[in-house]
C-alpha cells in the first residue's frame, strides 16, 4: 500500500518547482477564460493553480531552499493528478524545444523536462499509479 506521504530529495525539489512556477506563469490565463465566458475552462484552470500552490506549500516557495528532504503531504489523488499534469505538461515539451526556445537553450530546457519527467515518474509509482505510456 502506498504512503499517505513522499518524500523527496532537493534535486528532485528542483525539477519540480521549477515546473510549478513556469507553470504558474500562465494564471491569468484563468481570468483570460473567465473573461471570455469560457467558464469550463476557467475551473479546470483554476484547479490546475490551486495544485500548483498546494504543492508549493509542501515544496517552499523560495527558488532555492536548504533543505536536504521534502515532505510531500497533499492528499495522495491530488497529488497523482498534479504528477501526472506536471510529467504531461513536459513530456510535450521534449518533442520538439528548438521550435520553442533559442537553440541555446534547448537543451537545458529539454534537460529539465527529461528531469522532471522522471521526478513525476518516480512519485507517480510510489503512489501506485503506473503513469500512462508515453
Amino acid at each position: 500500500m502506498p504512503s499517505n506521504t513522499l518524500t523527496i530529495d532537493a534535486d528532485q525539489r528542483a525539477a519540480l518547482h521549477r515546473q510549478v512556477i513556469q507553470h504558474l506563469s500562465g494564471i491569468g490565463d484563468v481570468y483570460v477564460a473567465y473573461a471570455q465566458g469560457e467558464f469550463a475552462d476557467a475551473e479546470r484552470l483554476g484547479e490546475g493553480f490551486a495544485e500548483d500552490l498546494q504543492m508549493l506549500d509542501d515544496l517552499g516557495w523560495a527558488p532555492v531552499d536548504p533543505r536536504d528532504s521534502f515532505e510531500l503531504r497533499m492528499p495522495a489523488e491530488e497529488l497523482t493528478q498534479t504528477l501526472a499534469r506536471l510529467r504531461s505538461e513536459v513530456e510535450g515539451g521534449l518533442d520538439q524545444p528548438e521550435e520553442r526556445r533559442a537553440r541555446t537553450e534547448a537543451e537545458e530546457i529539454a534537460d529539465h523536462y527529461r528531469r522532471t519527467k522522471r521526478v513525476c515518474t518516480e512519485l507517480l509509482a510510489a503512489l501506485g499509479q503506473a503513469p500512462a505510456a508515453s
